[in-house]
């Protein structure tokens, strides 16, 4: 998420961490995790987050996954292109 995706909803939503966390079972703690990109939640967290949300879960996998990908290349050092030969 989509860390951006899942910042995006809360505040379109007007719904704070702990309101979420409230919602979906969860302390706040972890829901500040999650969109500060330091945990992934478990399927069922997601499920219960996207539809608290409205956020189709490709949608969040997708980001999510694109997020993680240059995370990685930034450690490695390693340019974009050199990848994609």
């Amino acid at each position: 998420m989509c860390i951006q995706c899942l910042k995006r909803a809360l505040t379109a939503k007007g719904i704070s961490q702990r309101e979420l966390g409230r919602r979906i079972e969860a302390t706040q703690a972890s829901v500040s995790h999650y969109v500060k990109g330091k945990r992934l939640p478990g399927t069922v967290v997601l499920y219960k987050i996207c539809k608290e949300l409205d956020i189709e879960t490709d949608v969040y996998y997708a980001e999510l996954s694109w997020t993680l990908l240059m995370k990685e290349i930034k450690k490695s050092k390693v340019t974009f292109s050199e990848i994609s030969k």
